[in-house]
């Protein structure tokens, strides 16, 4: 899959399309973080990792229980370095990605 990546030159419609690669819990994902300041930097990040469409959906759904706010400590995590880009796509390739941060302990 040749995928391009994100760019100044894109339009909003251009990013949403990239970026969901048509998996609609992922649409609904980016259209999240489009809306919050906060997370639309994230975007960068998540294309610099490859994580679009299915696993942008599993990194928000499976591995943040929808938690907007665990979502957004889960990309800091991944921001500092704190997992490697190895452990991040295992985890994602998995049939059920598996929760980054544990807040039962």
């Amino acid at each position: 899959m040749g995928e391009a990546k994100l760019g100044l030159d894109m339009s909003m419609f251009d990013i949403v399309f990239t970026m969901s690669e048509g998996n609609p819990g992922a649409l609904n994902v980016v259209m999240q973080m489009l809306e919050d300041p906060n997370l639309t930097l994230d975007l960068l990040l998540c294309d610099s990792y490859g994580i679009r469409g299915s696993q942008l959906y599993m990194l928000h759904n499976d591995c943040c229980g929808r938690n907007n706010d665990k979502f957004r400590r889960t990309l800091k995590m991944i921001r500092c370095g704190i997992f490697s880009r190895e452990q991040i796509k295992e985890n994602l390739n998995l049939p059920r990605a598996i929760p980054f941060i544990d807040d039962n302990r």
